[in-house]
């Protein structure tokens, strides 16, 4: 199942003239923070393992994109436990704890959670459901942007991940994408956030690995 963000990428590069200068100034900022972590550990500062003494909390929203007539449970609308298994997953796997302890891994104090207050102010269960043929079935070197555009909360308050039945390239007759994220260029944009087929979403600890790629 092929990652499409390597398409994206590539897609940007040639006709967003903005983006390599974005790409430049995040990889900037991300080799200038890396260098100064390395440093503090050579200078015995700071541990390689994460301490928990400072977690970061990143507020998660969660749209899923099913069809007008699918009732939730159903094929197209999965259910909100499905959602909160895929980020007991993606924290297991930040924390590299349960099945994603890996000899090599470390804890790097950053943890998800389902967002508890929308955009207004009010409660909410960090979950949203919008009912769309187009967006379900997603053709996303076409429909990306407005899909994003008309359902995603603030990049910068919230991460947001889209879940519609299916992503595909139809014009070079891919139709497999198990989900993809922009690169750095497009972070804090309306293009920023995670999209995932649903059934990569939180259906098993294996298929999660998805998403904590993403």
């Amino acid at each position: 199942i092929p990652c499409a963000n390597d398409l994206l990428h590539s897609e940007w590069m040639a006709t967003d003239a903005g983006y390599a200068d974005r790409m430049e100034a995040q990889n900037e900022i991300i080799a200038h923070a890396t260098q100064k972590l390395w440093d503090k550990r050579a200078a015995g500062e700071l541990s390689k393992s994460g301490t928990g003494t400072k977690v970061y909390t990143i507020p998660v929203v969660v749209h899923i994109i099913h069809h007008p007539d699918s009732s939730i449970g159903k094929i197209t609308n999965i259910p909100n436990s499905q959602v909160t298994a895929a980020i007991a997953h993606l924290n297991e796997g930040f924390k590299n704890a349960g099945v994603y302890d890996l000899a090599t891994g470390e804890d790097i104090d950053i943890e998800f959670c389902l967002a508890t207050t929308n955009p207004t102010g009010n409660s909410t269960t960090g979950i949203t459901r919008y009912g769309s043929t187009v967006f379900t079935y997603l053709d996303f070197p076409v429909n990306d942007s407005i899909m994003k555009y008309t359902t995603g909360w603030n990049r910068s308050d919230y991460l947001n991940i889209w879940l519609p039945q299916t992503i595909a390239d139809v014009q070079n007759n891919v139709y497999s994408y198990a989900g993809y994220a922009p690169p750095a260029g497009w972070h804090g944009t309306n293009r920023d956030g995670v999209v995932m087929r649903q059934d990569y979403f939180g259906s098993s600890s294996d298929n999660s690995k998805v998403l904590i790629h993403e």
